[in-house]
């Protein structure tokens, strides 16, 4: 989706993503409501930003993706210090391979609810780095996470971080 969803004066605009599919974002979304993702996922790529949610819930099952190519890289995919939750989701960061270094730095941070979770990054080409960062890390009890990606962490070609 090309469009933008955007605040009009004292409302609040929010959105919920059910169903199995997949909705792409290609623009920045001025949303300052909660964004939920149920079901399927959300991609944000292209000019796609969530300029000013509350916060980011992805529920069991359902994703949020970050996809970067060269011409992205100094967009921001989630622009405040809203906090993403995930109860049994998937969130992860890609890019196109190509010669870029992708370093997604959220301020975000990242509370797990609850179930199994995953956060993954993919590995930048040979001579680049790719990060994903997080400002922090909660988790509640029971809630789990399996952090994925080619040579995660062996060096800066793949690394997911936390500032605290």
């Amino acid at each position: 989706y090309s469009g933008v969803i955007a605040t009009s004066g004292d409302r609040t605009i929010a959105l919920t993503k059910i169903g199995n599919g997949v909705l792409t974002l290609t623009a920045n979304q001025n949303l300052n409501g909660d964004v939920r993702i149920e079901g399927g996922g959300i991609i944000l790529s292209g000019g796609g930003q969530l300029d000013d949610p509350n916060n980011v819930t992805i529920g069991g099952g359902a994703a949020l993706r970050l996809y970067n190519l060269q011409a992205d890289l100094d967009n921001p995919r989630l622009k405040t210090g809203a906090t993403v939750f995930m109860s049994g989701g998937t969130y992860s960061s890609g890019h196109d391979a190509g010669s870029v270094s992708p370093n997604v730095m959220q301020t975000t941070p990242l509370t797990l609810l609850a179930g199994a979770n995953m956060v993954s990054n993919r590995q930048a080409a040979t001579g680049q780095t790719s990060t994903l960062g997080f400002g922090s890390l909660v988790r509640s009890a029971g809630a789990v996470i399996d952090f994925q990606g080619a040579s995660l962490g062996a060096n800066t070609r793949n690394r997911i971080t936390f500032t605290t």
